[in-house]
Formats: C-alpha cells, sequence, structure tokens
C-alpha cells in the first residue's frame, strides 16, 4: 500500500521449496581489509565490492561473534558470503567488526557501550560515503540491530535507511542503571555457542553450522565485553527518520513480536517494511530455505527507497 511520502510494507514470505544451496561465484569480488579511524583507534572494516556499486551497505554484527562469520562465510561446498552476494548485486558490501571484535582490538577501557559503538558505526558510515560517493544503508543483526537502530535515531545525515534483523528490543523495556565501569570479564567463546542460533531442524546443511562455529571461535576466541547497555534507553521509534525495515526468522527466539510491534508502529518515517521468513531462526541469512529471500527482502527495501524521497 503506497501512502504519501513512503512506502507502508508488512510482509510475510512464504517459501513453499526449499532454496537450493547457493554456488561459489565464478568470479568473485576480492575481499578487502580496511582500516578506518575513530578517534585514533583503528576499526577493522571489510568489502566486498561490484565493479561499478550502483550503492553501498554497510553491515553490523551481533553480541557476540564479528563480521567475517556473519557475513564472509565459506563453506567445503561453496560461499555463504552476504558480502559477495551484495557484490554480485552490484553494490558495494561492506562489514565493519566493532571493538574488541574479529580484527578490531578493545581500546583502553576494555569494553564497549552503545554509545561508542554508534559512533564508530557513524565513522565508518561517513568513510564508506566519501569513498562510494552517496550514503549507504546500514543492516544491523542481533545487537548489531540496536546499534544500527540508535546510529539511525542519532545520526540519521550518515546513513540512507537502516535494516534491523533479528531485533531482540523493545522500546518500552528499560535497562536498569549499570555501575560506572563495568566488570571485564574476557570469558572464552565456544563451539556449542557458536551453532546456537540454528535451532529449526534442516534450515541450515550441518557443514555450514560447523563452518560458521569454527570461524566464529577463530575469529572471537573471547567474548567482547559491553558495559553502560542502559545508554540503550534513549532508543524512540518516532525519532527515526530514515526508511527502516524488520526482517526476522518466524522461528527467532531472541525477536520480542510485542516489543518490534511497538517499534513498527511507532515510527516516525512511513517508509516501513516488516518482514518475517517462515521456517528460520536467528540464523536465517546464513540457513539454505532463507539465504536468498533474506537478501532479497534487503535489496528490494534499498531499491524501493530509492524512488522514496526523505521527509
Amino acid at each position: 500500500m503506497k501512502r504519501s511520502g513512503g512506502w507502508l510494507w508488512l510482509a510475510v514470505l512464504a517459501l513453499l521449496l526449499t532454496v537450493p544451496a547457493p554456488a561459489l561465484a565464478a568470479d568473485p569480488r576480492p575481499l578487502e581489509q580496511l582500516t578506518v579511524t575513530a578517534d585514533s583507534h583503528p576499526l577493522r572494516v571489510w568489502a566486498r565490492r561490484a565493479a561499478r556499486p550502483k550503492g553501498a551497505v554497510l553491515f553490523v554484527h551481533g553480541r557476540t561473534w564479528s563480521a567475517r562469520p556473519n557475513f564472509d562465510l565459506s563453506t567445503p561446498s561453496g560461499s555463504m558470503s552476504i558480502l559477495q552476494a551484495f557484490a554480485d548485486r552490484g553494490y558495494a558490501a561492506y562489514a565493519i567488526d566493532l571493538r574488541g571484535y574479529g580484527e578490531t582490538p578493545r581500546d583502553a577501557s576494555g569494553w564497549l557501550s552503545p554509545d561508542r559503538a554508534a559512533a564508530d558505526v557513524k565513522t565508518a558510515l561517513d568513510w564508506i560515503a566519501r569513498r562510494e560517493g552517496a550514503r549507504p544503508a546500514l543492516v544491523g543483526y542481533s545487537r548489531g540491530s540496536q546499534v544500527a537502530l540508535l546510529t539511525a535515531q542519532t545520526y540519521p545525515q550518515s546513513l540512507e535507511l537502516v535494516v534491523l534483523y533479528g531485533f531482540p528490543g523493545d522500546p518500552d523495556l528499560k535497562v536498569p542503571p549499570q555501575p560506572a565501569v563495568p566488570t571485564i570479564l574476557r570469558a572464552p567463546t565456544t563451539l556449542a555457542a557458536a551453532a546456537s542460533d540454528f535451532i529449526v531442524p534442516g534450515a541450515a546443511r550441518p557443514e555450514v553450522v560447523s563452518a560458521y562455529a569454527k570461524a566464529a571461535v577463530a575469529a572471537d576466541p573471547v567474548r567482547t565485553d559491553w558495559g553502560h547497555e542502559d545508554e540503550f534507553n534513549v532508543l524512540d521509534p518516532k525519532k527515526i527518520t530514515v526508511p527502516l525495515m524488520l526482517l526476522q526468522g518466524a522461528a527467532d527466539p531472541v525477536v520480542r513480536p510485542v516489543g518490534s510491534a511497538r517499534l513498527f508502529t511507532g515510527l516516525g518515517h512511513d517508509a516501513r517494511a516488516w518482514v518475517v521468513l517462515p521456517g528460520s531462526d536467528h540464523a536465517a541469512h546464513l540457513e539454505d530455505r532463507t539465504h536468498a529471500a533474506w537478501i532479497g527482502a534487503i535489496t528490494d527495501f534499498i531499491e524501493s527507497n530509492r524512488k522514496t524521497a526523505r521527509p
């Protein structure tokens, strides 16, 4: 249904047939290892780019696992790389390792806060915009979706639109005040924890789950410590002034449907979509049933909102 000022979508994708396992691209775009500096701190940014990009996208990982396991995964039978898939569709695709994740070191504090994460994402977005000549779309996964929402609310001028994938929040639920200096645990990660988001039987091949778990633990052997998570309490749907899509697996145990509904209905911009992928969970982007549909939902939202002017 088209409304003045934008598109309002509420979509549930029914997949009648299992999506075939994706094959390795015949001419994969090379993986770039880039460094973006924020307040003198190096941030690792990964990229695969189309030869002549028609747009740019930045992906933000979740609470435990960094960019490459989530967005540039290789398996014994081929690529499940999100970066490669978006490059194949004509985009410059980027993914950031937040502080303490992957190849981005912790800073001197030893921990990460929502405001610091959002400011770092903003720095990466602005760097990409200068490189590509246009504001990127922003896609956040799980905890990264909360960071993406905070970024969109605080720095709307730095992005074109935002996609919240596996969003775990609720605008009505607030985090209690937290200690000024959080406890630094540096807890080790495990293969079992890395595989725990794959819960729908048959949704992902065992080799994909295994490849993901090994890549995740190799990239992030120690769990990153967060503090001041009550900074997320400022999130307010009506302050969002860019197009926004909610994207989730139907069986995702992390998503709070009531909270997502509050967010969706309270948005301050009417260019919005809510897409639910059946037969999938918190790892829908890496599951055979929904890998292609997940990519298609995001690219469709980007293309549709190119036709929609900002308010």
